[in-house]
């Protein structure tokens, strides 16, 4: 593709070439120079005419190959799994989205070009978060984190953003690919609320059950100094069930301390 216009500039040379000298070379033998005479200039007229047609084909192959090309890059992105979409770094206009983008966000493709790519962010998104468009629009290439998105329905998701500067219909602009981690981000709250409720957990049996246990504990142990023939048989059992339990509150604060180390 690079190298077309020396492709094309070559066949006509080529061509050209041919052509006169071909041409002399019939013209020499079939007439006289009289005649040669009068039709060089319908020779001249021929060249031009055939090679016009000549550059005409070139030039049909080469657009053709071209619109193959763009329709090979459009449906790269219009059927990337990942949501795409193309911005106007000045108006931050929608340009284009792709598949999915349309069918996560339930916009069509002529609604997206009405909106502002802030149009996806919550309302209560602040000031700031619109600002950071502007802030990146020159920036080549960019891993913007994760951002809070609304869809046409108001469902909420997370996407992490990436991209990088363009230019696409004649305007400056911004291709960018946005993965969704919305069940990742869920997942990882879930995660933090459990460690929260087991930390709860280990913080009810390290303290709350510690006390009383320690308070039975030190009742059998004056038990044991007051002898009674009818619970002298008892105080094994008991003082048993009170060291397991201790070993169990025990093992319980050692496991919490490693899930709070990680």
């Amino acid at each position: 593709m690079k190298n077309f216009p020396l492709r094309v500039a070559s066949i006509y040379l080529l061509f050209a070439l041919i052509w006169i000298y071909a041409s002399d070379a019939l013209l020499e033998k079939s007439f006289s120079q009289p005649v040669i005479n009068k039709i060089q200039s319908l020779k001249g007229a021929a060249f031009v005419m055939c090679t016009s047609f000549l550059l005409y084909l070139l030039l049909s192959h080469y657009n053709k190959v071209i619109q193959e090309k763009q329709q090979d890059y459009l449906k790269l992105f219009s059927e990337n799994p990942n949501i795409m979409w193309v911005y106007a770094t000045d108006s931050l206009y929608f340009l284009m989205a792709n598949n999915m983008a349309i069918e996560k966000y339930g916009y069509t493709q002529e609604e997206f070009r009405k909106m502002r790519i802030t149009d996806l962010l919550p309302k209560e998104a602040s000031a700031s978060d619109a600002a950071f468009f502007h802030h990146t629009a020159d920036t080549r290439q960019s891993d913007s984190g994760v951002w809070e998105h609304r869809s046409k329905n108001d469902q909420s998701y997370f996407i992490h953003v990436y991209s990088h500067s363009t230019v696409f219909e004649n305007k400056k602009a911004r291709v960018v690919v946005g993965i969704d981690v919305t069940q990742k981000i869920k997942t990882e709250h879930k995660i933090k609320q459990q460690m929260g409720t087991l930390k709860e957990i280990a913080w009810i049996q390290s303290h709350e059950l510690r006390k009383p246990l320690a308070n039975i504990m030190g009742l059998v142990d004056l038990l044991k100094k007051q002898k009674n023939a009818d619970t002298d048989n008892l105080f094994p059992y008991l003082e048993e069930s009170c060291n397991e339990l201790d070993s169990i509150v025990r093992k319980v604060v050692e496991l919490s301390a490693m899930i709070e180390r990680g």
